[in-house]
């Protein structure tokens, strides 16, 4: 929940370490008008955050127009969106950029489908990049965080971000405590609502 604004937040926060940033959202559901033509918000977002350049199509390979599913969104269109596909396209963008840093946005859950038998965890699985997971802090929060690192138990989850997505939640330092001593992987940092990062130290251990 909330991962575009963490992601921009972490964008800002390694940009001012002096690091050459740069993001990308591979698959992305919804597009508005803007002066470069259709966009989806997130990707525009995600390049304003960033220091390194990159083309719309290069940070969104697979631009889908309804803000729906990305298979459904994907089989409308007639767009073959299988693993493959996406890895091939975000690895020849990684390769031809400068960036000390590329992050990857994910869209949806982990189990988002791509296709009728690929979901969004067989794309990690093959990227086998560090994966940090957001939590968007709200009630249900720790359900949602406890089930997905299950799912990811096999792949290379580096650690977590608090996101808060709501000014004042019930027991949050209760939800945050509870996250903190249950996840397998550290704390990295906290977002406050609406605010910027706040690190901890096994951040730099996995940034910078």
């Amino acid at each position: 929940m909330g991962k575009t604004y963490a992601s921009c937040q972490l964008l800002r926060y390694l940009s001012r370490q002096g690091l050459n940033v740069t993001a990308l959202k591979p698959i992305a559901s919804g597009l508005s008008d803007s002066p470069q033509g259709l966009i989806n918000d997130d990707v525009f977002k995600l390049a304003e955050a960033s220091s390194e350049t990159l083309t719309f199509e290069q940070r969104n390979a697979f631009a889908f127009k309804e803000p729906i599913a990305p298979h459904i969104a994907a089989n409308r269109e007639g767009i073959d969106l299988t693993v493959q596909r996406v890895h091939c396209a975000t690895q020849a963008t990684i390769k031809s950029c400068r960036a000390d840093v590329v992050l990857i946005e994910g869209v949806g859950g982990i189990m988002t489908p791509l296709n009728e038998t690929e979901t969004y965890v067989d794309l990690l699985a093959v990227w086998q990049y560090p994966i940090v997971l957001i939590v968007g802090m709200k009630l249900g929060c720790l359900n949602h965080a406890m089930l997905t690192v299950n799912a990811l138990a096999k792949l290379n989850l580096v650690g977590w971000i608090a996101n808060c997505l709501e000014p004042t939640m019930m027991a949050y330092q209760d939800n945050l405590a509870y996250l903190t001593a249950n996840l397998p992987v550290p704390l990295l940092s906290v977002i406050p609502y609406q605010g910027t990062l706040q690190v901890t130290n096994a951040f730099n251990r996995v940034f910078l």
